[in-house]
């Protein structure tokens, strides 16, 4: 049914609200909004870093190259969204980045999940279902926003930066631990 968290998933990994779907099956999506062209990049980073809603930090990178990598595209998403809110871009702006939230969202919750599976993590059900917990909810919210029925808020940043750091700090930390420890063993 509608309610199943992995149906939900799949319908909306390719629902782009109203933009269309990318050429190749699977493909990562591409991320447009960026700063303005014309300014420099080192000017455009100092700007950036002082509006930052989320700031990737070492603290947070649990060791896996694709992980962090993904990580850090995730928090970037959110910074995106935060910077169409604060500047007010309009509905069709910010439900394009939230549209890009939860395709990339989808792709790194699948990557962390094919990589669970292949070590034998013995936490892989729950991690599952925590991140498909998250995905409902941010369904749910897309799907009130192109209604017209829900606006995206701070408290909404709020929420998934809170979402994400915690997640990113208990959950996946525990992956990165199991990952070193099948190094040692399989290296020792």
């Amino acid at each position: 049914g509608a309610n199943q968290p992995s149906h939900n998933m799949d319908i909306l990994a390719g629902w782009r609200l109203g933009r269309r779907p990318s050429a190749r099956p699977g493909a990562r999506p591409e991320h447009r909004l960026s700063a303005p062209i014309g300014r420099g990049r080192a000017a455009r980073r100092g700007r950036e870093r002082k509006r930052m809603f989320f700031e990737w930090t070492p603290a947070i990178a649990i060791g896996h190259p694709a992980i962090d990598a993904d990580h850090r595209q995730l928090v970037d998403i959110v910074n995106q969204l935060h910077g169409a809110i604060v500047a007010d871009t309009g509905r069709q702006i910010i439900g394009t980045v939230l549209s890009d939230l939860a395709d990339y969202g989808n792709h790194h919750f699948r990557r962390e999940e094919q990589y669970m599976r292949r070590i034998r993590y013995p936490g892989y059900l729950e991690h599952k279902l925590l991140h498909e917990a998250l995905f409902d909810r941010l369904s749910s919210l897309i799907l009130r926003f192109e209604q017209g029925e829900a606006e995206v808020t701070l408290e909404t940043l709020e929420f998934l930066r809170h979402w994400l750091t915690s997640h990113i700090m208990t959950e996946d930390r525990k992956l990165a631990d199991m990952i070193v420890c099948q190094r040692i063993r399989t290296y020792a």
